[in-house]
């Protein structure tokens, strides 16, 4: 298990690969051109961003000495997890879109799995400077320039549930249906894993997710949500395993308390 030691460094990880997404950015932008990008077997990009970033975590995690397998996005189909206990699930820049299409909707993410459930995360939102972290049984938040606080998930309130769904989900097939069935006084649209952060803030109750993500997409907010007392299940009510062949989530449900 993480020390508060480990966490801390992990932070301090994710906050470094931050500021370099964002120098990335500015010099990007100095530029004045249009990303140069490529596209991964999914069709999704991939920018130097992306590549730079996850190259300084690994080389980070290295360093720290902290030794198990490591499974990140831009270099999943060779990471051997095969007889470990244990794992990183790594995606160095969670919205990759919002990101080069000049938006502030996009994060780091650095979570840990063992025995197929996720126990650790790290969330950091670059442009804000918010951090997430699990520490101590706990889930915790440190705005920029701030002390960090511990978190909790909510209740669902009496007047209905405030819902964050990715900005990609198709609002007219099953996430409508699913909601109608539902007493919802709002709904919000985010790109990121920020999305959980906020949900184990206690701002949001419920974020279904219908479409695809895989294991380094939901990892460390899965911890970061459970840690504040909320819940990330599949839709039969299991918990998310992680470890899968292809690291492709089913479809899930994470809510608040209650």
């Amino acid at each position: 298990m993480f020390t508060l030691s480990d966490t801390k460094a992990l932070a301090r990880l994710a906050q470094e690969t931050g500021a370099l997404i964002l120098r990335i950015r500015a010099e990007h932008l100095s530029q004045q051109h249009d990303w140069h990008h490529a596209a991964k077997p999914d069709g999704s990009p991939v920018t130097r961003a992306d590549q730079e970033a996850e190259a300084h975590i690994l080389a980070g995690i290295a360093k720290l000495g902290m030794n198990a397998p490591v499974v990140a996005e831009e270099s999943a189909a060779g990471a051997d997890i095969s007889g470990a206990e244990g794992f990183y699930l790594i995606d160095p820049l969670d919205g990759t879109k919002a990101f080069m299409g000049g938006g502030d909707d996009f994060c780091v993410n650095i979570g840990f799995a063992e025995k197929g459930r996720a126990v650790f995360g790290v969330i950091y939102v670059p442009v804000n400077g918010e951090t997430y972290t699990t520490a101590e049984g706990a889930a915790w938040f440190q705005p920029a320039g701030g002390n960090a606080e511990k978190i909790s998930a909510r209740l669902p309130p009496e007047t209905g549930l405030e819902v964050i769904v990715n900005r990609t989900e198709d609002w007219s097939g099953r996430l409508r249906r699913y909601l109608e069935t539902l007493k919802v006084c709002g709904v919000e649209r985010q790109s990121s894993a920020r999305k959980l952060g906020l949900m184990a803030r206690g701002m949001y109750d419920l974020y279904p997710r219908f479409g695809k993500s895989y294991e380094w997409d939901t990892a460390a907010g899965d911890a970061l949500l459970r840690a504040a007392g909320g819940a990330v299940h599949t839709m039969d009510g299991a918990d998310l395993i992680y470890g899968k062949p292809g690291f492709l989530n089913p479809p899930f449900i994470a809510k608040g308390r209650g």
